[in-house]
């Protein structure tokens, strides 16, 4: 695989096997690290949709209905940002990296 931009292609390296190789406080190790993972906290949305539905039933039709859609948009907002960052790591894994010129791609 040649580098797209030098054209180079006996530096070309998988992006996540040349970030393992690197010492521990190379300044590279920081800069080219995989991107955070997102831990949705899921008992926030399921708090709210469960304390919309008890004011709901006991007879706060507003508030009930404003609880359980701000639980369903808290968790529809944390799937996607977890679904995001996901994404953004399994695009890590794919890239491949020239140590030429420090260029990433995708193959």
């Amino acid at each position: 695989m040649n580098c797209p931009t030098c054209g180079e292609s006996s530096q070309v390296l998988k992006l996540e096997e040349f970030w393992r190789s690197l010492s521990q406080d190379a300044e590279l190790k920081r800069d080219l690290a995989q991107p955070p993972s997102y831990a949705a906290q899921w008992l926030v949305p399921l708090g709210l949709i469960v304390l919309g539905f008890i004011v709901l039933t006991s007879g706060g039709v507003g508030a009930g209905l404003l609880l359980l859609l701000a639980g369903l948009g808290t968790g529809a907002w944390m799937w996607r940002a977890s679904a995001a960052a996901e994404e953004a790591r399994e695009r890590w894994r794919r890239l491949l990296y020239c140590r030429r010129c420090p260029a990433q791609f995708e193959p």
